[in-house]
């Protein structure tokens, strides 16, 4: 079947525009932005066929388009090709919503679940069967009001009669039984059931007899025939019993067929008679029981409304049969109470939903019934927000409000996204404040105040430039000049300035903009503003007045760099008569010297001076005097300057004397001063007038020598001084370690030096087993075991500090025999007996422990090195000596093996240095055992040992009540063993 397509055209959304062109817009190119979500419901109802529902569908952006999900069912509903859907068959489906997102957003898609729920139906109407008994007789079955296919279950007592399927049954016998029959509903409908009651007689042919009905759903209109076995007389008649109840059946006198009235029960009175249809033969009655039924009319639709403050409303019941009460399921009045439980009568009392029960009390056919109904309570819809274009001119730190109409709750204020954000800033509470002319778009959310749908609105705010009223043009007073350029006097001006001139007979407008003078009178000038971000273009106006001239000497300003003996040019014009120089009060006389024959001036010194020059006139003109500033810069640096060497180099002596480097080039008011590049340097201490430097310590140091002259910027050199670490001053001076005795787990004290100049670091020279040696960062030495070679040699490093080179020294570290009476748990025997030896040290549940022995540098090893493995030993072997001649002396092997008890009764045999995690006990067996290395081959005698084992138990510090102490593995405990064997 084909996938179906429907596209919602309510729903459709569509962007056009106008014009003629095909090129593509500003929309066409920008990015779309992700689609912030279609808002879909999904469909629940009960099956009735060709019922239309509604599709819930929100939040569209573009083309909405409704189909089959993939591999959907497509005959459960049909698609139309308005918002909603039709009803076709109970089931369940999926539909896909797809949304093209329009212009601005990406496509999206969403699904509805659709589910159709089988319909309720009335009951299943069977009618009753009597039968005489014949062998092998068939009768069909009827039953009336199935929706599907019915099938048929003897359910009663057997041998009386056989069903099949298609509801034909069978004699086999006299008797009574049962045989259900049950309708699947079909598709659409709920199943049903209904049981017939099945009577076999034994007749004796003359008349028929009569059996009362089984009781029966009401089914209005129903028919029911009468149950009876034998002949029924040709002349008989059907009728209600005397005092029985007339309004359960209508009964048909001539046949017993009866119409289904109301449920009850009632009596039928049958009379027959004989062929002459007037005598009776047979007068009997069989009653009729009719049963009220459920009410499947009965429903109540949730309801949704939008909120209603003071006013009433009703929720309306369809089907009902009788009273009907209301009551709220959870008696929650949170969104709306009840005004009258009787009618339904509901007022409101906030948004949400609740849940109402309605019960029908029923009726004399029908059962009471309860139905629970959903009412939504939503948001009033909002009338819409009201707001103005704002339009206001600038001005500094302004605020004003945002007017809206319309609000119904509390109101938000923001910039839409993308508008211009430098024009105006607003708080939450729509006060604007002015940040600079221009034009951008608000937005305003008011949250209906939890009883309106929220709503939004923008308003667009313009904020014009204000007007300049402080541009002013001073009006001029000049002495004429040929060719002089006018330079305005303009205050409060904005932006760039622009001129124009009224008028051609005092001013005149050059091509650049520049005014000129050109005659003696009265012009005017018009000065236009340009304006800038926060102000518009202005204009102001002003007058020139120009005077006749009295003279036209004129003199600029002389600047210039110093070098020595250089000339220059007196820059003076307009020159009528002869010019006479002199310096002005106390004004510096050796700045320049004057050459008036050739109006130059030679620069003898930087400096700044005052030079005042006169023009004698002619006969038309007085005499014009005019000032002269000359300013002589002090030249960039002295390129003369320089130092013998930039590099110093010494070696550390404390206190030692160095010179600076020498400088030459010098001028001749040169003054130098020496100064370090870093002040926090601790290499020299430095005189800072003649650079002499004074030795604390080795480093690097950088210097700056700094020439300060009348006639040139002060010039400056770098130079730096390296005063490396001096070598080591004699050989390390080592406080030799004394020997001691060992003790599992000792620490040797650091090796000290007599006179060190820096650090000290130590460093093992050989490789050492680590489970025998720890030599830690300060120089301490801790011993486990009894060292297999001595003495230990350990190289100590004095890195020599800042001031010397390193030196290094290798240090041999002795160890005396352990002895008696230095913490050991005990001393024991050993006789060739096993020996087993308990620790007493504590060990944390879940904590590894291990065991070592050794005699001195002999260490006992554990047989096939693995030291986990069970079943597994070590093996020491020891010097032993025949007791009676201490000087014959050989090796004898010990094996010895944890043998730890556990909580279960299990014993452990492992090796020694097993690291098994385990909470049995800390024990270890001592034996001889004839087969493990040199036994074999000892001979007779009684032996004992030249020097005691040690056995060492290891584990990490622990104390009762669960504490682990903090720290490594170490020795806890140790025992020392004497070995007193008799060989037989």
């Amino acid at each position: 079947m084909k996938r179906l397509l429907i596209v919602l055209f309510p729903l459709l959304l569509c962007a056009c525009g106008g014009g003629s062109g095909g090129g593509a817009t500003s929309t066409d190119t920008a990015e779309k932005k992700p689609h912030p979500g279609l808002k879909v419901e999904a469909i629940t109802h009960d099956y009735q066929s060709d019922l239309l529902l509604p599709l819930q569908i929100s939040g569209g952006k573009g083309s909405i388009g409704v189909g089959f999900a993939d591999g959907e069912a497509v005959d459960v509903i049909a698609l139309t090709l308005r918002d909603e859907v039709r009803v076709l068959n109970a089931g369940h489906t999926r539909l896909k919503v797809s949304d093209s997102g329009g212009t601005r957003y990406q496509e999206t898609t969403s699904y509805i679940d659709v589910v159709i729920n089988k319909a309720s139906r009335a009951p299943l109407l069977v009618g009753d069967l009597m039968l005489s008994y014949q062998p092998y007789a068939e009768h069909q079955m009827v039953a009336e009001g199935n929706k599907g296919a019915l099938s048929y279950a003897l359910t009663g007592a057997p041998g009386v009669v056989e069903v099949n399927d298609s509801g034909l049954i069978r004699v086999l016998g006299v008797g009574t039984t049962e045989v259900t029959v049950s309708d699947d509903g079909g598709r659409n409908y709920q199943p049903a059931k209904a049981s017939i009651a099945v009577q076999v007689k034994a007749t004796d042919g003359s008349v028929a007899q009569f059996a009362d009905l089984s009781p029966k759903p009401f089914v209005s209109g129903g028919k029911l025939k009468p149950v009876y076995a034998g002949p029924l007389q040709n002349h008989r008649q059907f009728v209600i019993a005397e005092g029985a109840a007339a309004d359960v059946v209508r009964i048909n006198r001539n046949s017993g067929d009866m119409d289904i009235l109301h449920a009850g029960q009632t009596q039928v009175e049958v009379t027959q008679f004989a062929t002459d249809g007037v005598t009776p033969v047979s007068v009997q009655r069989f009653s009729v029981v009719i049963e009220p039924v459920a009410n499947i009319a009965f429903s109540v639709q949730d309801l949704t409304l939008d909120y209603g403050f003071d006013d009433e409303f009703t929720l309306p019941a369809s089907g009902a049969r009788g009273a009907l009460t209301f009551a709220l399921k959870q008696d929650d009045s949170s969104v709306v109470h009840l005004v009258d439980d009787a009618l339904g009568v509901f007022g409101f009392d906030g948004i949400g939903e609740a849940e109402v029960v309605i019960t029908d009390g029923g009726d004399r056919d029908h059962l009471p019934a309860e139905v629970t109904a959903t009412i939504s309570v939503d948001k009033l819809p909002s009338s819409g927000l009201t707001t103005e274009a704002i339009h206001r001119t600038y001005a500094t730190d302004a605020s004003f409000n945002v007017p809206v109409i319309g609000a119904n709750g509390q109101l938000s204020f923001g910039i839409v996204d993308g508008k211009p954000e430098d024009v105006v800033s607003v708080s939450q509470d729509g006060l604007l404040r002015m940040l600079k002319p221009g034009t951008t778009t608000l937005w305003v959310n008011d949250d209906g105040d939890g009883l309106y749908q929220p709503q939004r609105a923008t308003v667009e705010v313009t904020i014009d430039k204000r007007v300049n009223e402080d541009l002013v043009a001073d009006n001029l007073l000049l002495q004429f000049a040929d060719d002089a350029l006018l330079t305005p006097v303009v205050r409060g001006n904005r932006g760039q300035l622009s001129f124009s001139v009224e008028g051609d007979d005092v001013l005149r407008q050059n091509g650049d903009g520049s005014i000129s003078l050109i005659g003696a009178g009265r012009g005017y000038v018009t000065v236009t503003d340009s304006g800038d971000a926060f102000y518009l273009s202005s204009t102001a106006q002003f007058y020139v007045d120009v005077a006749y001239a009295d003279g036209t000497l004129k003199v600029g300003n002389v600047t210039a760099a110093f070098v020595e003996g250089k000339q220059l040019s007196i820059p003076v014009s307009g020159v009528l008569g002869q010019l006479s120089y002199r310096y002005d009060n106390a004004q510096p006389e050796d700045v320049v010297e004057i050459d008036e024959d050739n109006r130059r001036l030679i620069i003898r010194n930087a400096g700044t001076t005052l030079i005042g020059i006169t023009d004698s006139g002619d006969a038309g003109h007085g005499s014009r005097g005019a000032m002269m500033r000359v300013t002589i810069d002090k030249a960039p640096q002295n390129p003369a300057l320089s130092l013998d060497q930039t590099l110093l180099e010494t070696r550390f002596e404390d206190g030692k004397t160095v010179l600076a480097p020498t400088v030459t080039g010098q001028v001749e008011d040169g003054k130098l001063q020496f100064l370090p590049l870093d002040f926090n340097q601790q290499v020299v201490d430095l005189d800072y007038d003649s650079g002499q430097m004074t030795v604390n310590n080795a480093g690097e140091a950088k210097f700056v020598v700094t020439e300060t002259s009348r006639n040139f910027e002060d010039t400056s050199l770098e130079y730096t001084l390296r005063v490396n670490k001096a070598a080591y001053p004699d050989s390390l001076e080592i406080e030799a370690p004394t020997a001691q005795a060992f003790v599992p787990g000792m620490q040797v004290p650091p090796i000290a030096l007599a006179d060190p100049k820096g650090s000290l670091h130590y460093r093992l020279v050989a490789d050492y087993a680590t489970s025998d040696y720890d030599l830690r960062e300060d120089g301490t030495l801790v011993v486990h075991r009894y060292p297999q070679s001595t003495p230990i040699n350990v190289l100590v490093t004095d890195d020599g500090g800042r001031n010397y080179e390193s030196a290094s020294r290798i240090v041999p570290v002795y160890f005396k025999n352990y002895e008696a009476g230095t913490g050991e748990e005990s001393t024991l025997s050993f006789d060739g007996t096993p020996l087993v030896i308990d620790s007493p040290a504590q060990v944390a549940a879940k904590d590894a422990s291990y065991f070592s022995v050794f005699q001195l540098g002999r260490h006992g090893a554990t047989l096939g090195d693995d030291d986990n493995l069970t079943g597994g030993y070590s093996l020491q072997t020891t010097a032993v000596c025949l007791k009676d001649r201490p000087t014959a002396c050989l090796n004898l092997t010990l094996r010895l093996q944890k043998t730890s008890v556990c909580p279960d009764g299990s014993q452990l045999a492992l090796p020694l240095a097993s690291t098994l995690v385990n909470s049995c006990s800390s024990q270890v067996t001592v034996t001889f055992n004839a087969a493990d290395p040199f036994n074999a081959s000892l001979p007779s005698g009684h032996f004992v040992s030249r020097t005691p084992l040690m056995l060492v138990h290891y584990a990490r510090p622990y104390q009762s009540g669960g504490l682990i102490e903090g720290g490594e593995t170490q020795a806890q405990v140790w025992w020392l063993l004497d070995v007193d064997v008799t060989i037989p």
